[in-house]
């Protein structure tokens, strides 16, 4: 798995594609005045600015608005989740967030391990239950995963300061700070917001509701275990637009699309598409799904993060996370 310092800056190569910078391992790598310079990842607080050479950027999740400019001033290459400062003996590449200020201008952070396998899932469980405390086991337990990454999943929220641990030896557990700001990160994170593997069809239908029931319909008919999510879901739950063009569901990573999509009536269109079908290769799509009108609608935390990612989704998100999930 890449080190944290290296997904602050990849974040930055997705951010700016044009400015030709990339990550090799631990290496960054960008063209400044027509040549190609590397750096060397060095990780605060590992290293010190007073000690980073002209061969390395110092990376952190934040390094704080008053090292970053006394940075910039001795000619120092930097990068966290705010800027990216590359020097180089032909120019400078400077990319900022013009919109985003520290909350905590002058404290620097560590860089926070993205999310591993299943961290989604695993994150969606402990909001569901937010007041609980929550150990190793439980998590292993409860959102499926191996006793491995529900440590390392445990462990990665503390480091974010999105739990805190109480006691110790047996009894240690750890309990989930602000449930509002912990849902707030996971819809930051790249793995709560992907790009699945998709099949977009058509179904014939007059209006959204009867889509949906007819999609349903034939995913039941295939015998394919599905969860409702995005614009439909919404809808289902009185808090999306009266009409809507479009379902998306959730289906079983173990079946494949084309095969599902034929045996559930559905045809294979490169437009006008109003039912599509992802591969949830997580399992977060349908974990925790409930019913509604008799269909499986995902969790509402899944529904909220793929509403996100949804064209003008955002407005209908803010309104179904006041109402459904409260913080």
């Amino acid at each position: 798995m890449a080190s944290p310092e290296a997904a602050v800056i990849r974040a930055w190569v997705e951010y700016a594609p044009w400015a030709r910078v990339a990550v090799n391992g631990d290496e960054v790598v960008a063209h400044l005045g027509g040549q190609r310079h590397r750096w060397a990842i060095a990780s605060w607080p590992q290293v010190r600015s007073t000690q980073l050479t002209p061969e390395q950027v110092l990376v952190a999740a934040n390094l704080g608005s008053r090292l970053r400019s006394q940075m910039a001033r001795r000619g120092q290459s930097f990068g966290d989740r705010h800027t990216l400062h590359l020097v180089a003996a032909d120019g400078v590449l400077h990319l900022a967030h013009v919109d985003q200020t520290d909350n905590e201008p002058d404290k620097p952070q560590r860089a926070i391990p993205p999310l591993p396998p299943g961290g989604v899932r695993a994150v969606m469980t402990i909001l569901a239950d937010a007041e609980k405390p929550w150990t190793v086991r439980r998590l292993h337990e409860d959102a499926g995963l191996s006793v491995g990454h529900a440590q390392r999943i445990l462990s990665t929220l503390e480091q974010a300061d999105l739990v805190t641990s109480v006691g110790s030896g047996p009894t240690s557990h750890r309990r989930v700070r602000e449930p509002g700001a912990l849902l707030d990160w996971l819809a930051e994170q790249p793995a709560a917001r992907p790009r699945p593997l998709q099949w977009a069809t058509h179904v014939y239908g007059r209006n959204g509701r009867e889509i949906l029931d007819r999609a349903v319909q034939g995913l039941e008919t295939a015998h394919c275990d599905y969860a409702v999510t995005g614009m439909a879901a919404a809808t289902l739950s009185e808090l999306g637009p009266t009409e809507f063009t479009r379902v998306h569901v959730w289906i079983d990573p173990n079946q494949d699309l084309a095969t599902v999509a034929q045996r559930a009536g559905m045809k294979r269109t490169p437009r006008g598409a109003n039912v599509v079908l992802w591969s949830d290769a997580d399992g977060s799509g349908r974990k925790g799904s409930v019913d509604i009108d008799g269909l499986a609608v995902s969790a509402p935390v899944r529904v909220y993060l793929d509403l996100l990612s949804l064209p003008r989704g955002s407005e209908v998100a803010t309104t179904y996370r006041r109402v459904m999930l409260g913080y």
